[in-house]
């Protein structure tokens, strides 16, 4: 709790987003990401954000999951930033079914 309020207590860059999608470059990656995208789009009033937090430092990541009023994401470490979330945001985990257990396989996500 005092390292989630020292973080916030910082002046971080707030951005715009009311929205985080979350993609990967590597494995566990959303297959149909450019049909995902426009129907984010088609929402009213929504300002989406795609990001890939390991393009990220922590202390973006920390900014741009404390600014989003939801995060919409494939189940990963990253999706351990929604602690610095305000309350009652919401957080979509998409877990891949099939081969989830596999280290080394690809996993796409067809949404």
């Amino acid at each position: 709790r005092r390292v989630r309020h020292a973080f916030l207590a910082l002046n971080l860059r707030r951005l715009p987003a009311d929205l985080l999608l979350i993609d990967r470059h590597e494995r566990r990656r959303i297959e149909n990401l450019p049909e995902v995208v426009d129907a984010l789009g088609t929402l009213p009033g929504r300002n989406h954000t795609l990001i890939y937090c390991e393009n990220l430092t922590f202390t973006e990541q920390v900014s741009m999951f404390a600014s989003a009023n939801a995060v919409l994401a494939i189940s990963g470490a990253c999706l351990a930033n929604s602690l610095y979330m305000r309350e009652n945001a919401l957080v979509v985990d998409l877990v891949p079914v099939q081969n989830y257990m596999g280290a080394d396989v690809v996993m796409p996500l067809h949404c």
